[in-house]
Order: structure tokens, then sequence, then C-alpha cells
């Protein structure tokens, strides 16, 4: 049996067309913001999630839009974190786009925090992705001053476990921790130390 070249051509397109489509809605599917950019700073595809991410400008977010675009949109629109004039900040985030596999996290005015990451491909591309992590910066600020409260209740309760509550003399466990180091000092000047029990 002879196979027609244009129907393998024809399987192959659909086939590709479908793995394609898979991918897509894969992306789609995704929480965090996806997105691709080509050597020449232009967005060649991101997914719903980088949208929703990017907040009030995700209308301007299409295909072919360029980094710089981006940039400007972002800080005109008073989401750029930072006390830069508008070419500093654009300078800064083309740079950040730029310099390869890296991280950072932004703030937007609303409170929120998204960590970016970038990874250029041999082709030049850039691949991205952005990710809501203000639960987790939320929670690492709770765990801080959980840690800074309980850090100041362990010195209360140490010094209180040192002396008497009422009299703030010190009481048995204080001379347990003071009475080696009475000693040893008197040892070293060459002193006497009387005890009374």
């Amino acid at each position: 049996m002879i196979e027609d070249p244009a129907q393998s051509d024809r399987a192959r397109a659909e086939r590709a067309e479908a793995a394609y489509e898979r991918i897509l809605q894969g992306l789609e599917a995704l929480p965090v913001g996806f997105c691709i950019w080509d050597r020449d700073d232009r967005l060649v595809v991101c997914n719903e999630s980088y949208r929703e991410l990017l907040g009030g400008i995700a209308s301007i977010i299409q295909v072919g839009l360029t980094m710089e675009e981006l940039a400007r949109t972002i800080y005109r629109h008073g989401q750029a974190d930072g006390n830069m004039t508008e070419q500093e900040w654009v300078r800064h985030r083309l740079d950040l786009h730029h310099s390869g596999a890296q991280s950072d996290e932004t703030h937007d005015l609303d409170g929120r925090a998204v960590r970016v990451e970038r990874v250029t491909l041999a082709s030049g591309d850039i691949v991205g992705t952005r990710v809501d992590v203000t639960d987790l910066r939320d929670t690492q600020e709770e765990l801080t001053e959980k840690a800074s409260r309980l850090e100041a209740a362990t010195r209360v309760l140490s010094a209180q476990a040192l002396r008497d509550p009422l009299t703030q003399i010190d009481n048995r466990r204080a001379w347990d921790v003071k009475l080696p180091e009475l000693l040893k000092s008197a040892r070293e000047h060459g002193e006497d130390v009387l005890i009374f029990c």
C-alpha cells in the first residue's frame, strides 16, 4: 500500500496541533502564572494566572506586548515598588528580566507578595513564572513575631526561676547557678568563701 504524502503531512500536522492544544490547556490549568518572552522581549504566550497576578493591568497583557511596555504600565499604574523614577524602574526591571536564571519578590499596593522566577533558554527566550506568596510571607512574619514574644517570655521566666517572686531574693536555683561561679572566682583570687545554710 502506498501512503499519500499529503495525508501523512496532514496527520502529522493534526497530531502537532493536538499536542500544542494539550500543552496550552495544561498551562491554563496551572495555579502559577506562566509566560514565555522571545529574544526580542515580546510576549509569546501566557496563561490566565499570569494575567491575574498582574492585577489591574491584566487587560493589556496580550501576545506581542514588550517587556518594556509592561514595565512602564506597571509603573504608571502605581504598582512599582521602591523609590525610583519611571526610567530607573523600567531599566531595573529590564535588567532583572535579562539577568538569566534568577528570582525576586514584588509587592503590590494591595499588600500582595508575588515571587517572580525567570530562566533564559538556549534560544534566548525567557520563561517566567509568578506565584502569589502572600500567605507564606504573612506566616513568616507571624512566626517571627511569635518567636520574639517567646524569647521575651523565656527571659522573664528564667529571671523568675532564679528569684523568689515575693521577696526578690535569690532562691536555691539561683545559687545552683551562682555558687560554681563564686567558688571559681574565689580560687582564682585566693579568697575564702563562707556559706551559711
